[in-house]
């Protein structure tokens, strides 16, 4: 298994893709080879069989491989000229049967899962109701080592009060929460993050819907970690979908995933080769760069490299 990992720094601080999801990997070919490239994996739980669970039950103790659980719930709300309605409602039967699978996974697979809570995409009210009515259940992940993702979503309350809100309904568990802010729909805006951080100065947090390839990610994480040095920045976006197309790739040909399929190449070779020609670019990058470090301990060299305020790119390899 590739163990390969490249660290961006702005600084002295260091902004680590090891804590990032490709996310929208719901196929069994998808999450092997997402894994088989040392990438961590991002699925909506509303999605995914019964095969892509077994396909993540195979990584059990694995602990340097992460998941992200998604519940799907940016499905039902849409955006239009009177703002963010609820046009496609998630019903109590189906928000049970999409956390029975976060039951099966927090117990499974503890601390490698990372949890949305149930929530509601610009709906303040109505996600703090689903926090209070599936309260047990979220303490219970928990309990169980896995980790919680809580939106911070809009509404009448700031956001540092919504946290407030949070911790009345989850008690001392809200302690442990990741707080997920949007930065795709309903987006939070980097003036709006660096405010919330320096209020909360959350120990944890998570991007949602943005990576290291997305416009805006740099001077998001610069924001969070200019007001909270230590805090460690989660992010998740789809990556997979980028790679595909018949006529949108370079010089108007198809893009990877697509060209190696059309090669006759199953699905798992194709995203694997795909993650795979990505990775050799990103290290071409930093070789040329002369920022490649064979160090196993390659958070404390990435770290030891970072120096002034231009953004740099450490490779390490293990």
């Amino acid at each position: 298994m590739s163990m390969t990992r490249y660290f961006e720094t702005t600084g002295n601080q260091l902004l680590d893709t090891e804590l990032h999801f490709c996310s929208g990997a719901n196929r069994p070919a998808e999450i092997r080879a997402l894994v088989a490239t040392g990438n961590n994996v991002g699925i909506a739980v509303n999605e995914i069989g019964e095969a892509g669970l077994q396909v993540i039950e195979e990584s059990k103790g694995n602990y340097w491989q992460r998941f992200f659980v998604d519940s799907g719930a940016f499905s039902e709300v849409t955006f239009g000229a009177n703002g963010p309605q609820i046009t496609r409602p998630i019903s109590d039967a189906e928000w049970t049967k999409r956390l029975a699978r976060y039951d099966r996974l927090a117990a499974s697979m503890g601390k490698q899962v990372y949890l949305v809570a149930p929530d509601c995409v610009a709906h303040q009210d109505e996600t703090l109701a689903r926090l209070a009515k599936y309260s047990a259940q979220i303490v219970g992940w928990m309990v169980a080592g896995a980790n919680v993702i809580v939106p911070v979503q809009k509404g009448k309350l700031s956001m540092p009060e919504f946290t407030r809100a949070v911790a009345r309904i989850l008690g001392a568990a809200a302690q442990l929460v990741i707080w997920g802010v949007p930065m795709k729909k309903d987006a939070t805006s980097v003036d709006e993050l660096r405010a919330f951080v320096a209020a909360v100065k959350p120990a944890r947090m998570h991007l949602l819907g943005i990576g290291p390839k997305s416009k805006g990610y740099r001077a998001a994480v610069a924001a969070v970690v200019g007001e909270s040095p230590d805090c460690e920045v989660y992010s998740d976006s789809v990556r997979i979908t980028a790679l595909v197309g018949r006529n949108n790739g370079p010089g108007g040909g198809p893009r990877p995933i697509t060209k190696y399929l059309a090669e006759g190449q199953g699905p798992e070779y194709a995203v694997r080769r795909a993650m795979m020609d990505e990775l050799s670019h990103d290290v071409a990058e930093a070789e040329a760069d002369g920022w490649v470090d064979e160090s196993k301990d390659a958070k404390r060299s990435a770290m030891r490299l970072a120096a002034g305020g231009q953004m740099q790119l450490c490779l390490a390899v293990a």
